[in-house]
């Protein structure tokens, strides 16, 4: 793992049940997960915004750190998650986020510095509610139901308006 990388990334195309890898090497100069996430997002759709969200061509990059799996306080348990986010609603664009535990831990331990998931099922799915208003609540669906994230998404609204 020399410079912190294992040197590939998982790359996951969830309709065409496939995957393939994406060699880290090319990125390395990015530096971190937000860079090399962000690199990879602009290499493989960049092309085609703006688009919605829930657009079938959008990809979730998941990524680590050099420091991931490593005794690096505060570093070493950080995931880098990307994408275009509806949260700007309706103007939806580029955005990111992370959270911490084990996770990036053992995504690097498993042989890779990140994941890319491309899920036009889920796009798919939501097509209907392409026009949807947050401001309304979450679209039901079969698959947000079956997953359970239709009550989460009810809960965060609750506490949203607690808060």
């Amino acid at each position: 793992m020399a410079g912190g990388y294992t040197g590939k990334v998982l790359r996951i195309y969830l309709t065409k049940k496939s995957i393939s890898t994406i060699d880290t090497e090319h990125y390395e100069e990015y530096g971190g997960g937000h860079g090399i996430g962000s690199a990879i997002f602009g290499d493989l759709i960049s092309d085609q915004l703006p688009l919605n969200a829930l657009d079938p061509r959008n990809v979730i990059t998941i990524m680590t750190s050099p420091f991931s799996g490593v005794l690096v306080p505060a570093a070493a348990g950080r995931c880098e998650v990307q994408g275009v986010g509806p949260q700007g609603y309706p103007v939806e664009w580029f955005t990111r986020s992370n959270f911490g535990g084990r996770f990036s831990s053992q995504l690097k331990y498993a042989g890779w510095d990140g994941t890319v998931i491309k899920c036009a099922i889920l796009g798919a799915d939501f097509h209907e509610f392409e026009g949807w208003n947050p401001a309304n609540g979450w679209p039901k669906s079969a698959v947000r139901e079956s997953l359970g994230l239709n009550k989460v998404a009810d809960g965060l609204r609750t506490v949203g308006k607690l808060g």
